[in-house]
């Protein structure tokens, strides 16, 4: 209710002064109670922004929470697994990621930003981050740790070269590498002058360590070999019947030992939240400082980590992982079929899959098959296949 003029007195300009200090005062420490609360919400696991996409805001009684978005959770986890495949940029994902339906907060499109943001982001993997700092959330997750992992090497990896060129749908890109000094292989794609239509791929030795004499080889002439084997890892049916049931014998011995290490290991996640909460309630009751606390914390959630991949692990090799081996022994039979059929991209994938240390000795490619399917083409003549 001041009056600011040239004739306040000395007494009201110090009553003045002493109102903003007041008011500045009242500011501060409402300001103060704020981030305090702010703080103690993160530190409960509760987040204070925005929901990402993938997840819903709800307000139950002044009560707010997060909740999984059904629409949305599975396209964004679907955006992790097409990219740890490998055979995505960005911008490729986004196109693909536009065909499943998946809208920004207000109806939009994604943008190739936030593509990357979502790749990014570890709150999908149950941490929050705010300010710099990292606090684990009690929402669930919709990506699993290690598939973030997978995303984030990837994504380091695709910083190391144009994206332009990792876009490109060649069925041997980023597979092969030079023998003599180690660069990676790459395709060109040549279109006849006189006759647009007739279009043939080319791989050559990058030569980045300036020791090569860039050879050019057909695409062609390198898949050769590789149908080759592909034709020749096929099984009869009676020795894909056979192992099929030497694996079902042998799931009945593996229960025992399954359940006592996934037994184990759940008895080990418990104490460890155990200690958790303990840890809480020491730090609410000023017992622990701010580092202690944020140490202890970080060191009990990366043994959960653990914990928690070792039993995805056991889980997957669950009672039905002889069905694994039916799918393995299929794929073998058809893997010529499935990849004379596939599209540049998923022919890289399934090499990827089949194949290992692919290098190109001059104009010839040598390459090893992977595990398992180095001992189908071992044996695709014996008599029996039969543990020894």
């Amino acid at each position: 209710g001041q009056v600011i003029s040239s004739s306040m007195s000395a007494v009201e300009k110090f009553q003045f002064g002493m109102s903003l200090g007041l008011a500045k005062y009242y500011s501060d420490a409402i300001s103060d109670n704020v981030k305090r609360a702010f703080e103690q919400k993160l530190r409960n696991g509760e987040w204070i922004g925005q929901a990402r996409i993938g997840y819903l805001g709800t307000d139950t009684n002044g009560v707010k929470d997060l909740i999984i978005d059904q629409e949305k959770s599975h396209i964004v986890r679907k955006m992790f697994e097409l990219y740890a495949t490998g055979n995505y940029s960005i911008k490729t994902l986004k196109d693909e990621i536009d065909a499943l339906g998946l809208e920004g907060r207000f109806g939009n499109k994604v943008s190739p930003s936030m593509v990357h943001n979502i790749l990014t982001d570890k709150f999908y993997i149950g941490i929050m981050t705010s300010k710099g700092r990292e606090y684990p959330h009690k929402y669930p997750v919709i990506v699993p740790r290690d598939l973030f992992d997978r995303v984030q090497g990837i994504l380091a990896s695709f910083g190391k070269k144009r994206v332009k060129l990792a876009s490109k749908p060649f069925a041997l890109r980023g597979l092969v590498h030079c023998k003599r000094c180690g660069c990676t292989i790459t395709g060109e794609l040549k279109i006849k002058k006189n006759n647009p239509k007739l279009q043939y791929i080319y791989y050559s030795c990058s030569n980045f360590k300036g020791k090569c004499k860039r050879v050019f080889v057909r695409e062609e002439d390198l898949l050769k070999p590789i149908r080759d084997v592909l034709e020749n890892i096929k099984l009869s049916q009676e020795q894909a019947d056979e192992i099929v049931s030497s694996l079902k014998e042998l799931n009945e011995c593996k229960n025992e030992f399954h359940d006592k290490a996934i037994k184990k290991l759940q008895n080990e996640y418990t104490k460890i939240q155990s200690n958790i909460d303990r840890l809480l309630d020491l730090y609410i009751e000023s017992s622990l400082g701010q580092e202690v606390y944020n140490a202890k914390m970080r060191e009990y959630k990366d043994r959960q980590y653990s914990i928690g991949v070792r039993l995805n692990e056991y889980t997957r090799a669950d009672q039905n992982y002889h069905i694994v081996a039916t799918t393995v022994l299929s794929l073998a039979n058809r893997a010529l079929e499935i990849f004379e059929s596939s599209e540049p991209n998923e022919k890289r994938q399934l090499l990827n899959f089949l194949l290992q240390n692919c290098l190109l000795s001059g104009r010839n490619l040598e390459f090893e098959l992977q595990s398992p399917f180095v001992l189908l083409g071992q044996v695709p003549n014996t008599n029996s296949l039969l543990r020894r």
